[in-house]
């Protein structure tokens, strides 16, 4: 599997964003995240998700950010 080396040491705030443009994937193939976790921030996103680690979703659904690299990939 590709791990891109960003940020090279501590992985905190890992965004999907900077995953897909590391993986030189088109974002405009994307689709939007849940419309249930948009705009929803740290525990409550982690819990409606069922992802831990979750920092928040964008209102529009087009990002989000986990604390941890697995985390971003499960968002």
């Amino acid at each position: 599997m590709f791990r891109p080396e960003f940020p090279p040491q501590d992985r905190t705030d890992m965004i999907d964003e900077a995953l897909r443009r590391l993986m030189d994937v088109n974002l405009s193939q994307n689709l939007a995240l849940p419309a249930q976790w948009r705009g929803l921030r740290d525990d409550d996103l982690s819990k409606e998700s069922g992802i831990s680690g979750c920092v928040f979703v964008h209102m529009s659904g087009f990002i989000g950010g986990n604390v941890t690299y697995d985390g971003a990939l499960a968002i």
